[in-house]
């Protein structure tokens, strides 16, 4: 185990936080819990850490934005050839079917218990399609292999990469299906470990879920269907913790 940890929390959780390792230190080790924001560290002239461990995921990987934060630790804190954990991140995209969502959210206003409210289609898919869903979607929803849109290594990653980036995609949807949106989700590799966690539809269930991207209209694929273009992501610049 590690000789000594230096953990950092910004909240009033850090009190908890000094509590819990007290009662469960081990001989001979020293955890310091510090109440302050990642950037505002100060470990002291000289000290050198040979991890950082975070977990600064959101949906969709990014959002909330709590990278940079890490990021500044590792650039100020940790010694070369040191270790970042996670430490590579790979985000995903797919061409997404599900009917499930677009009927219980969509298609159930054309009949609520017996009362045709139809009238609120056009406002509810205004509101539902506006924004990004952070929600478990149908894995056989998933109508081609995922293209990744996003490859991170902590170990270098700046904070100019997360500000924007983009990706081509192109798929081939199948015969007969129906394109409703993408589905995202990202994986994380932990070093000689290996990719540990996928937040993957086809893989156990975790809090982070997918976060799907719904079209107002969702296009028929017909007898087969070619989907291309850019994916452009940016960080939205009056919501800091956001992107679009």
């Amino acid at each position: 185990g590690a000789a000594r940890v230096e953990a950092v929390e910004a909240s009033r959780l850090a009190h908890f936080c000094r509590q819990i390792t007290e009662a469960n230190a081990t001989a001979g080790s020293k955890i310091e819990v510090h109440e302050v924001r990642a950037e505002e560290l100060e470990l002291g002239e000289g000290r050198k850490v040979d991890v950082v461990v975070s977990e600064w995921m959101g949906y969709f990987l990014l959002f909330e934005n709590m990278l940079p934060s890490v990021l500044s630790v590792r650039d100020r804190y940790l010694k070369e050839g040191g270790l970042m954990l996670p430490s590579k991140c790979r985000l995903h995209l797919a061409p997404l079917q599900d009917g499930q969502w677009r009927d219980s959210k969509l298609g159930f206003w054309r009949n609520v218990a017996g009362i045709d409210m139809s009238a609120l289609v056009p406002l509810a898919t205004a509101t539902a399609c506006e924004k990004p869903q952070h929600r478990q979607v149908p894995a056989d929803g998933v109508l081609a292999p995922a293209t990744e849109i996003l490859n991170l290594d902590l170990h270098t990653a700046k904070d100019a990469d997360l500000r924007r980036f983009e990706a081509s995609v192109k798929f081939e949807l199948p015969a007969g299906k129906r394109l409703d949106g993408f589905a995202s989700w990202f994986d994380c590799e932990f070093g000689e470990a290996g990719w540990l966690l996928s937040t993957s539809p086809s893989e156990p269930l975790t809090h982070w879920r997918q976060t799907a991207f719904y079209f107002r209209q969702p296009i028929e694929a017909g007898g087969g269907l070619t989907i291309e273009g850019t994916v452009l992501v940016e960080r939205h610049e009056a919501y800091s913790r956001g992107y679009r």
